[in-house]
């Protein structure tokens, strides 16, 4: 299936995984030379219950991945990342505060504001509404072509 779509690159984690832990990225060709690699993973990871597995885009490579934190529909704070498969050293690298970069942070939180705009009113069990509580939007920045 991930040839039928023309993906020559893609990432894999576990669904339930956190920061760059258990995630690859790799080649078709590659997997395909030598299908040990997607038997080691499996092995790794063979307690996991399920699977993500996207096109690897090129843009997470060049482009800083922000997380915004809203309480109550107001910005509290960010953290901004390019995981360990993106980077040239193969360390994750995380910058906050004045350290993001200010055209990822204000494009992130713009974005952010329009996503909590389309989440839906929480009500107690007896239909009183209730503000929003801790919401974290996350922003990725593809300027590649997706297949």
């Amino acid at each position: 299936e991930i040839k039928e779509r023309g993906w020559k690159m893609f990432v894999m984690k576990q669904s339930y995984m956190a920061f760059s832990l258990g995630f690859q990225k790799l080649s078709v060709e590659e997997c395909e030379n030598n299908p040990q690699i997607l038997k080691d993973y499996f092995e790794e990871f063979a307690d996991c219950p399920e699977y993500v597995v996207q096109e690897a885009i090129q843009g997470f490579v060049r482009n800083w991945e922000t997380r915004c934190f809203w309480f109550n529909g107001e910005f509290l704070y960010a953290i901004a990342n390019k995981a360990a498969v993106s980077t040239d050293d193969g360390m994750e690298q995380i910058v906050t505060g004045d350290d993001i970069p200010e055209e990822f942070l204000e494009n992130a939180k713009r974005i952010g504001r329009e996503a909590l705009k389309c989440l839906p009113e929480l009500k107690t069990p007896d239909g009183q509404p209730v503000p929003m509580t801790l919401i974290r939007t996350d922003i990725g920045c593809s300027d590649s072509e997706i297949h």
